[in-house]
């Protein structure tokens, strides 16, 4: 098993390694799929709990990837994570991924300095470099889609909020009032993209805000973990029969910190579908009421819920992640 080990700014890239190995049947320990895995709880747990889970984690690696950086220099629980993969796995069993690296991490672990390292570029850069450093065998060959945004004319526009996402490549199958839906189709599968907006208020517009610079890692995972259960509770259980909760993901949109999840369901559409897996983005921001129309409302969020169809095939958890730079792509376009 592999385990990352990064600190949140880099999530965007930790999770595009961890999930392209995932979809090719790699045992990878990443956080947002293997804490959920664990028996630590938001509600009944202690941080030190949690870092037992993590000290598991480790434990259980045969080789890892460290995304190093200046915030990964000054955080506690990397430093922990560095300290034990070093003890328990070696330097030749690491690659170190800087972005930038610290250079105050090697007067700290100076086996570091036999660590093979790369620099991050890009995020397509830089796998592209892990997959050419397959010679100490913590990579396979993984087929990477080419997803950068198009430079098509096409948007989904919220023009009061400011934000367009491009739509280039993506149909329109229907809309209706503050609710779009899209659809992309790829060989013998459809993606579907489920984009609604809502306004927030009363207890909803309490939601906090956090900017991307300068997050504790663990309060903003206990922050989107609580969020997940509140959406889920009030939004998704009335309607489904069963949801199984899979991730928990951190992305970041216009300077803040956003929180995404991916669930498998079953339900009123079994008969359609044995196993359904979808991935969710929630973006939440403030809202500029600049026609005064809801003067008690603070914030709005844009919901884009993204999924596969394969018409009498159920849906991999490995076969979904093939597809997530597609929906990632899509969100990254918004601007």
């Amino acid at each position: 098993m592999v385990f990352i080990s990064y600190k949140s700014e880099d999530v965007d890239l930790a999770r595009k390694i961890a999930e392209a190995m995932m979809s090719v049947g790699m045992r990878v320990w990443f956080a947002e799929y293997k804490i959920l895995d664990s028996e630590w709880d938001v509600m009944n747990s202690s941080w030190d709990d949690f870092t037992k889970v993590i000290q598991k984690g480790i434990e259980r690696s045969s080789s890892g990837i460290c995304l190093t950086s200046e915030a990964y220099g000054e955080s506690k629980y990397c430093l922990f994570e560095m300290s034990m993969l070093l003890e328990k796995l070696g330097p030749d069993k690491l690659i170190e991924v800087k972005t930038p690296g610290d250079l105050k991490l090697y007067e700290k672990f100076p086996a570091l300095k036999n660590v093979p390292s790369i620099f991050h570029r890009t995020l397509e850069a830089t796998f592209n470099e892990l997959l050419s450093m397959g010679t100490i065998g913590l990579l396979p060959k993984v087929y990477i889609t080419n997803t950068r945004p198009s430079t098509g004319v096409k948007h989904l526009n919220y023009e009061d909020w400011g934000i367009q996402f491009d739509t280039s490549e993506w149909n329109l199958l229907s809309k209706g009032e503050n609710r779009k839906v899209y659809y992309r189709q790829l060989e013998d599968v459809k993606l579907y993209l489920h984009i609604s907006r809502h306004l927030l208020v009363g207890d909803d517009n309490k939601v906090e805000l956090f900017e991307s610079k300068g997050i504790d890692d663990r309060v903003i995972y206990e922050y989107n973990l609580r969020n997940t259960y509140r959406y889920i509770n009030q939004s998704l259980r009335r309607f489904l029969n069963k949801i199984n909760l899979i991730g928990i993901h951190l992305f970041f949109f216009k300077g803040y910190n956003h929180f995404g999840f991916t669930y498998q369901i079953s339900g009123p559409f079994s008969t359609l579908f044995t196993k359904k897996l979808i991935r969710q983005y929630t973006i939440t921001l403030p809202y500029p009421d600049v026609n005064n129309r809801s003067p008690n409302c603070q914030k709005a969020e844009i919901i884009i819920k993204a999924s596969t169809l394969r018409l009498g095939k159920s849906t991999r958890l490995k076969d979904f992640l093939k597809y997530i730079p597609f929906f990632d792509a899509f969100v990254r376009s918004g601007t």
